[in-house]
């Protein structure tokens, strides 16, 4: 479908489905879907003892400031370090932002080791996370 405004319209524009996947990605990406437990999306680590940063690498460059969605699940998120799991219910927020990539960050219901790192991932089938940009 092609919007336009006014009264005289253009020769609708066929594109390959790659590009117009490529152009949704800049606005909306999901990180991890709906309906997968146990879905990795990153590698992260403990900053401190309470504080657990993850990087996220975005497929398509974006504004370096977009937002970031989540959905609040009671363990619904750990990490995975020298066979120990560590579960929370949220990420606390997003910094770090380039139009490449970010950090999101939990500093909540975590507890372990500084300098550890491991495998993050999803405990639930409704988790969801991605990242909004402004059109």
């Amino acid at each position: 479908m092609q919007l336009e405004v006014g009264q005289n319209p253009t020769e609708f524009e066929h594109e390959p489905f790659e590009r117009t996947l490529e152009k949704c990605l800049r606005y909306y990406e999901i990180i991890k879907p709906l309906g997968i437990s146990n879905g990795v999306f990153g590698f992260g680590g403990y900053y401190s003892s309470s504080l657990v940063f993850l990087d996220l690498v975005y497929k398509q460059k974006r504004s370096t400031s977009p937002a970031f969605e989540q959905t609040t699940i009671t363990n619904g998120y750990l990490i995975e370090t020298n066979s120990a799991s560590d579960y929370w219910n949220s990420f606390t927020g997003m910094l770090r932002q380039t139009d490449t990539r970010s950090q999101i960050y939990t500093q909540s219901d975590v507890g372990g080791t500084a300098g550890m790192a491991g495998v993050c991932w999803t405990n639930s089938t409704n988790t969801f996370l991605a990242v909004e940009d402004e059109l």
